[in-house]
């Protein structure tokens, strides 16, 4: 067994950015603050093969899609209302 322990670091730096990202994505510039370098450590976790890489990567890829759906929803709702 070798003595060297592996580490998780960069999957749960990526999980952990990709849920605040979530509960800041009604503010868009805060979220894709936090979900880009999210993104890319959960993609550095992926190749190392790192714990909780895929849910990092799903959350931070929903925190940037999901202000684009909001907004074209509000805008969506203003043109209807003219």
């Amino acid at each position: 067994m070798s003595d060297v322990q592996k580490s998780n670091a960069m999957g749960v730096t990526g999980l952990v950015l990709g849920i605040i990202a979530l509960i800041f994505c009604w503010l868009p510039w805060i979220a894709w603050i936090l979900a880009v370098p999210g993104l890319i450590f959960s993609i550095v976790a992926m190749v190392k093969k790192q714990k909780y890489r895929v849910g990092g990567l799903i959350l931070n890829i929903l925190a940037i899609v999901i202000p684009w759906i909001l907004a074209a929803a509000v805008l969506g709702g203003l043109a209807a209302m003219a």
